[in-house]
């Protein structure tokens, strides 16, 4: 109701207080996009951090650790024998050759330490000792 001496608002108050929650409503969505946006990047950052990490101790693990050189058959028995001992790579160079001006190493590995180095071959490792691997040139 309207006394005869007071003007008739009532549609610019309506037209105005739309107008604020329009302008509520775009700032409140513009609010959230943007607290996740920020959560999404510091999660990307955190992970990344700890999955660094995690790739380093699982480079880690793949790694040797200790070397011993010049051990007898019995020692190296020992070494599989023990619990603590994740496993145990057996490597040898035994001598470098110079052929048609290509260089030829011979080496004995396991497939333990063939795995742990990334050393790539294709088929099977030898079985016998008269079978060898040769590996690709670089």
């Amino acid at each position: 109701m309207t006394w005869p001496f007071e003007n008739d608002t009532s549609a610019i108050v309506k037209r105005i207080s739309n107008r604020s929650i329009s302008a509520n409503r775009k700032r409140n969505i513009f609010i959230v996009l943007t607290i996740a946006l920020a959560s999404a990047l510091l999660s990307a950052i955190v992970l990344y951090g700890f999955g660094v990490m995690q790739e380093t101790q699982n480079r880690n693990q793949k790694t040797a650790q200790i070397m011993y050189h010049a051990i007898s058959e019995q020692q190296g028995q020992e070494l599989y024998k023990q619990e603590e001992i994740a496993w145990v790579g057996e490597f040898f160079s035994a001598f470098f050759e110079q052929v048609n001006h290509s260089a030829v190493n011979f080496t004995y590995a396991n497939a333990d330490m063939l795995k742990s180095q990334s050393m790539p071959y294709s088929g099977d490792l030898p079985a016998s000792e008269d079978e060898i691997v040769v590996q690709n040139s670089r």
